[in-house]
């Protein structure tokens, strides 16, 4: 089959060779084909919360006439074909990811433009969709590219973050963490870490996926991330691929030695203070150990700071000895714990 050239102008030119991704390791980084996907995701079939003024203005600014509503269209039924969610275990203590991967999310996912994203899904596609994806960024570029116009800006502020986090080993407490979450490597070996556009009076908001996490924020916010709430969504993303089995396993241990259900949501009861307890207070104590201060407050949630502070050390040990988070030890300390906390409430 003759493969058809697409032509499409993009608002920055660079050489192929600068657009090829490794796919292993953990790569935090500004990608405009990603950038460009999320906000034609948005625009059609995600399910992102967004305000009804954000939605009003896009659809403002992309529906202006009769091609643009068109060209939508074919893109909503096109992305049907491939988009689906996860739905969530009711009761769980622990989340599920956001999304599926789809050939189109990935192959936009694991390039820096969208002309190559288009080109790779050459053999993913039939020839017309391939065809007809590569017109409708075409016909919306300039809009996309005016909307996201700040995003390239970024670019050194995302790379600043990593470098800062590099100083901190944070992959060896990745492993660590995947070690303890019992991750298969195929989940924890490659990461990739997204920032794309989203309207600055909207609260950050991250979406998870195998292999990829998106983090919508305003670029002029990036800014304000700390090294510690990138690690802190680098273990949200473990607990969120654990197995489902193993989740229920875990809610299920809780429930049977300890329930705190009934007096705090359900994601503040272990996977919060898991995220804390890794993500903030094992890194902060592994790279800055003259400053680290574990009886300070690390969370406005009573349950959270309490909860975290005492079962740190369980924690701790358990990274260090590469014990599972299903072991017998850690289990016996998480649920005991648990219980003097709740018998003390109920003595207040």
């Amino acid at each position: 089959m003759k493969i058809l050239l697409i032509v499409i102008t993009f608002t920055v030119v660079v050489p192929l060779s600068s657009w090829a991704i490794s796919k292993s390791g953990v790569i935090i980084s500004y990608s405009e084909s990603a950038d460009y996907f999320e906000v034609m995701e948005n625009l059609s079939v995600a399910q992102t919360p967004v305000s009804s003024t954000y939605m009003q203005h896009l659809k403002n600014s992309f529906f202006e006439n009769s091609a643009d509503k068109q060209w939508m269209d074919w893109y909503q039924d096109f992305r049907k074909k491939y988009y689906k969610t996860f739905r969530e275990t009711e009761g769980s203590f622990f989340s599920e990811l956001d999304l599926v991967v789809d050939p189109v999310m990935e192959s936009f996912f694991d390039s820096n433009r969208p002309l190559l994203a288009i080109t790779n899904l050459k053999d993913k596609l039939k020839a017309e969709e391939l065809q007809s994806l590569g017109k409708f960024y075409e016909h919306f570029n300039s809009k996309i590219a005016e909307l996201v116009r700040l995003s390239a800006a970024r670019e050194a502020e995302v790379a600043n973050l990593e470098k800062e986090l590099k100083k901190t080993n944070f992959k060896s407490i990745l492993n660590s963490a995947a070690t303890f979450f019992s991750i298969p490597k195929h989940l924890s070996n490659y990461i990739r870490v997204h920032f794309v556009w989203f309207p600055k009076d909207e609260q950050m908001q991250v979406s998870y996926a195998n292999n990829y996490i998106v983090i919508r924020i305003h670029p002029e916010k990036s800014s304000e991330l700390r090294k510690e709430d990138i690690m802190k969504i680098l273990i949200n993303y473990l607990m969120r691929v654990m197995p489902s089995g193993q989740k229920k396993v875990l809610t299920d241990k809780m429930l049977g030695g300890c329930d705190p259900s009934k007096y705090f949501p359900r994601l503040d009861i272990l996977q919060e203070p898991l995220s804390m307890m890794i993500g903030e207070m094992y890194l902060g104590s592994k790279y800055d150990r003259k400053t680290f201060d574990l009886s300070k407050t690390w969370s406005k949630h009573p349950w959270v700071n309490t909860y975290a502070k005492l079962l740190y050390p369980k924690v701790e040990k358990s990274l260090k000895d590469k014990q599972s988070i299903m072991s017998a030890e850690f289990w016996e300390s998480t649920i005991t714990i648990c219980d003097d906390l709740l018998t003390l409430g109920k003595l207040i």
